[in-house]
């Protein structure tokens, strides 16, 4: 099932950092909201809708919820002001010519870069790194990525057969405006503003941009119910549509490899987290290697020769069951790749394949990421330049 989320009003979602009223006079939201936030308010709005939870309040996370079995499968994002543009986070391997190439605060030109021959000595033995060729890096050239942009699916698509040599990316800025709110605090016992508790909160309102949330679990008699939900840390209004026909402009297709090929790329479209901080927990942290978690009895074992990460995101939230602030644990952002080799013998495209479009997150404690969206990945192919 695939909704279309289109936010009525200003959406405000706080980011991790410590926030004390008196103390503080600007709290900082963030976009786009992780998918925990997006599951919590889905499950809460399916929850409301629900006769079976209006007959018995206590059935959530029982056998009789009828939100248990809830899994988000895909995120991605619409530009609504065009017909039928969808977008996914720019992978992180995409960089522009900072002193050449043509950009603006909307639209950024950025292209894609190989694997090379490592020419430096790190803490993490990679024999390998992303960019361009190191005659390239002078006064004159400088390459970076651009954080916060989204590329179109089209392009996405054609990104993951590595058939792209360039494309626009279009900036969160073109979509999100910050509209500054003005806080004040009031006493229970005077009715009156307290001294010292007057601050300012950063509201996004999105122009033309919508969020797109494909998932399962939910029947089809319950999901059908949902129209509005309340989204964000006000509680705002949303409008929830039902995607019933398909678009091609949707699929995300996996790339046709060559049966000699051994190298493939995992990019994540949402942010990921794991034990070992930037390393999967599948991935040995001494050999880089390990087997890739996929389902069934296929053991595919790879090594992972170079990464391409963004800076790491600190999250947390509040645990309303618990009563109490989740612990603080740091997420790979949306974008990030890990570029592997396989080393089986003999091994099967279809098996590797079996990761496009799911999740490689772990869990941590009674938290279960997976089901919450966390980690979702899309394979694709790459370049390795040996020079």
């Amino acid at each position: 099932m695939l909704i279309e989320i289109k936010p009525m009003d200003t959406l405000f979602f706080k980011d991790s950092k410590p926030f004390i009223t008196g103390l503080d006079n600007w709290s900082d939201g963030k976009f786009p909201p992780y998918p925990f936030t997006l599951y919590g308010a889905l499950r809460t709005s399916f929850l409301y809708i629900s006769e079976d939870f209006r007959r018995n309040s206590g059935i959530v996370d029982s056998e009789g919820d009828p939100t248990k079995d809830l899994v988000i499968k895909k995120v991605l994002y619409k530009d609504t002001s065009s017909d039928g543009v969808y977008l996914l986070p720019s992978p992180y391997d995409c960089v522009f010519d900072e002193y050449k190439a043509k950009s603006s605060e909307e639209r950024v030109h950025l292209h894609p870069v190989n694997l090379r021959k490592n020419a430096f000595y790190t803490n993490v033995n990679f024999d390998y790194f992303v960019g361009e060729k190191l005659k390239d890096y002078s006064k004159k050239r400088r390459f970076k990525h651009v954080p916060s942009c989204y590329l179109d699916t089209a392009s996405y698509n054609k990104y993951l057969n590595n058939k792209i040599s360039s494309s626009s990316h279009l900036s969160q800025s073109r979509y999100l405006k910050t509209e500054c709110k003005v806080v004040i605090s009031v006493s229970n016992e005077t009715k009156s503003a307290e001294e010292g508790r007057l601050y300012r909160v950063g509201l996004n309102r999105l122009d033309d941009f919508s969020i797109m949330v494909e998932y399962e679990g939910i029947s089809e008699k319950l999901s059908n119910k949902l129209s509005v939900m309340r989204l964000g840390g006000e509680g705002k209004t949303a409008k929830v549509v039902h995607v019933t026909k398909a678009n091609k402009q949707l699929a995300i297709k996996p790339p046709k490899f060559d049966p000699k090929n051994r190298h493939f790329k995992l990019i994540l479209s949402t942010p990921s987290y794991f034990s070992q901080g930037w390393l999967p927990s599948w991935i040995d942290s001494s050999t880089m290697e390990g087997e890739l978690p996929i389902k069934g009895d296929e053991k595919i074992r790879v090594k992972l020769i170079s990464t391409a990460l963004g800076k790491p995101q600190n999250v947390s939230g509040f645990d309303l069951r618990m009563g109490r602030p989740k612990p603080m644990k740091r997420f790979v952002p949306a974008g990030s790749i890990y570029y592997f080799e396989v080393l089986n013998d003999s091994f099967k495209w279809d098996d590797v394949l079996k990761l496009h479009g799911a999740s490689i997150t772990d869990s941590y404690g009674d938290y279960n990421y997976e089901k919450a969206g966390v980690g979702l990945c899309y394979v694709g192919k790459y370049s390795l330049d040996e020079k």
